[in-house]
């Protein structure tokens, strides 16, 4: 059960269809503040309401009394999000992919020095701060590209920085969180049995399953 529920995270839960939609809509959430200047209530996010109704809430393309939405950032993102329009991949990094090992001479350091690295990419990215910071500068180094050529530049007046989300989901196979959770026989819930070797399972986890991506507009993903 426990390795299915990882299997399941790894091609179901965090593929990356789903994790695009996700993102949208954490981001529909954030520009819907933004344009409206307040943060929504508790009482607003659990708003009696469909999904789809929810989305159009959120974007401004329908309104209610006690729940006011977003304005033309928002209402875009919205239809694109009600219209399964979803960002694509731009780019993909995961600890497999980071380079540069081949001074090391024997496998076990490589792969002790390249978990040291991924670990920075990790903590880097734990904060929503960070990772806004993040696509801040993607955006910023995106305009300055898109000045030294026609066709980038064209692409680039249609770029907002909300058409930029950088995604790393959480390492749902650590040991002592929940996914590891199990019923005993007597009926009492706890860590499995060391003989699971659990951080074992986490760390194979992190090192070849989990990958962020940085999902953009379509037009401008490769």
């Amino acid at each position: 059960m426990i390795v299915g529920r990882v299997v399941l995270y790894d091609r179901l839960y965090y593929h990356h269809k789903v994790r695009a939609a996700d993102a949208m809509a954490q981001r529909l959430v954030q520009i819907a503040e933004d344009e409206r200047g307040q943060r929504f209530t508790i009482e607003e996010l659990f708003f009696d309401a469909s999904d789809d109704t929810m989305v159009e809430l959120l974007g401004g393309r329908l309104s209610c009394p006690g729940m006011s939405g977003g304005k033309e950032r928002a209402r875009d993102l919205a239809s694109r999000i009600r219209e399964r329009r979803l960002y694509h991949r731009a780019f993909a990094f995961a600890a497999r992919s980071v380079s540069g090992m081949d001074g090391f001479q024997d496998e076990e350091t490589r792969d002790s020095e390249r978990a040291a690295l991924w670990r920075q990419v990790t903590k880097s990215l734990a904060s929503f701060e960070n990772i806004r910071a993040f696509e801040k500068e993607i955006f910023e180094v995106s305009q300055e590209v898109a000045g030294v050529d026609e066709r980038l530049g064209k692409l680039a007046q249609t770029l907002q920085p909300e058409h930029i989300i950088v995604d790393l989901p959480t390492n749902k196979a650590q040991p002592g969180g929940n996914l590891l959770l199990t019923r005993t026989e007597d009926d009492e819930v706890g860590l499995p049995k060391p003989l699971l070797r659990s951080e074992r399972w986490s760390n194979a986890y992190d090192q070849q399953k989990r990958c962020g991506y940085i999902f953009s507009l379509a037009s401008i993903s490769p």
